[in-house]
């Protein structure tokens, strides 16, 4: 997936509550399992590494797109 598109994708899921807004208590890596990333809703395969955000809402993104997660929910620092 492009990065603007990636991009605009997470944007949206942040503003409508399917991301998580605020950083979460606890973030792990591990090979992927699978499981659909959160951010792309595509499948982590187990050649990527995941991150898992656990909280009230577990989250599972490829690395990349956990990248991307934190740079749009995160704002600019003047």
């Amino acid at each position: 997936m492009e990065e603007d598109i990636l991009r605009a994708l997470i944007r949206e899921k942040l503003a409508d509550g399917r991301l998580p807004q605020n950083r979460m208590p606890r973030v792990w890596s591990a090979v992927g399992d699978n499981e659909t990333c959160s951010a792309c809703d595509l499948s982590i395969k187990s050649r990527f590494v995941m991150a898992r955000i656990e909280g009230s809402n577990p989250t599972q993104l490829h690395v990349r797109c956990f990248y991307y997660w934190e740079v749009e929910r995160t704002p600019p620092r003047r």
